[in-house]
């Protein structure tokens, strides 16, 4: 598909307010867009500069934008890219928002718990209807925090016509409302679980079912305990690609450690 920092890139964009234009590429989006996102371009164009000519994200347009935040929405945010020359079509899934946006966030933070707790919620809805309404032959999904709970519901609910998922320190799905199948679906090679070491976000929920992730480095030193979980954070090698964490933080030794009890034997919920 594409390489670990095009990937990276994606999901940085998906968390800008973009001014769209439909079939405009991404280098054209982030210029038109960089009065209303202070601060969140720079990062995402040193990574471009990063790539090679014949990069496959070159090749990726902007079909549909969709923007239900506050005061009139329930928080989903999500985008669709085709690839000019194969159609593929790559769906991105926002997370939450950042803190600062007060009004945004807390209407993701009640999502948030609304799905963990219940397995469903409204933005869970609204990704599931954007997902159907702009779907092509050969879909990618594609999402961070919240966004990758999205992304991996929309995974679960519609398969057969998704090529691959790819969430990096994602929200677990909550495993009571869902399928042996669909448990099954989340260990597959359909979906690349990516974890930063000593995120907590995708550790919480405890996955007993969910053991096939992948462990990445990530440059925090002097930070806080939710560094881990920013983009910004993670180790890119000079091929552009993620650096393989063989021994996680603590909390993710912990993750696997409980990963690999059965909770279902004794009906315990974490």
């Amino acid at each position: 598909m594409y390489k670990d920092i095009e990937i990276l890139i994606l999901m940085q964009l998906s968390y800008l307010d973009i001014d769209f234009i439909e079939g405009s590429d991404i280098g054209t989006t982030l210029f038109r867009s960089s009065i209303n996102n202070q601060g969140k371009i720079q990062p995402i164009i040193d990574y471009i500069n990063r790539l090679e000519d014949n990069a496959s994200l070159f090749d990726l347009t902007i079909k549909k934008y969709l923007n239900e935040n506050p005061p009139h929405g329930n928080g989903f945010v999500g985008y669709v890219l085709e690839n000019k020359k194969n159609k593929d079509i790559i769906f991105l899934f926002r997370g939450s928002e950042n803190i600062g946006q007060l009004d945004h966030s807390q209407i993701d933070m009640v999502d948030n718990v609304v799905s963990a707790v219940t397995g469903d919620s409204n933005q869970i809805e609204s990704a599931k209807q954007f997902f159907l309404e702009n779907m092509g032959q050969t879909n990618y999904l594609l999402g961070h925090s919240k966004g990758g709970n999205l992304a991996a519901e929309v995974f679960i609910s519609y398969d057969n016509q998704i090529k691959k998922v790819i969430t990096i320190n994602g929200q677990p799905v909550n495993r009571t409302n869902i399928t042996s199948y669909q448990k099954a679906l989340l260990n597959s090679n359909q979906h690349e679980c990516i974890v930063a070491s000593g995120d907590i976000v995708s550790w919480l929920g405890v996955k007993s079912w969910q053991q096939k992730k992948r462990f990445v480095k990530v440059d925090t030193e002097g930070a806080s305990m939710f560094s881990p979980h920013d983009l910004l954070n993670i180790v890119i090698d000079q091929d552009g690609d993620f650096v393989d964490e063989k021994w996680p933080y603590i909390a993710n030794i912990i993750d696997l450690i409980l990963n690999e009890v059965s909770f279902d034997r004794f009906q315990l919920e974490l």
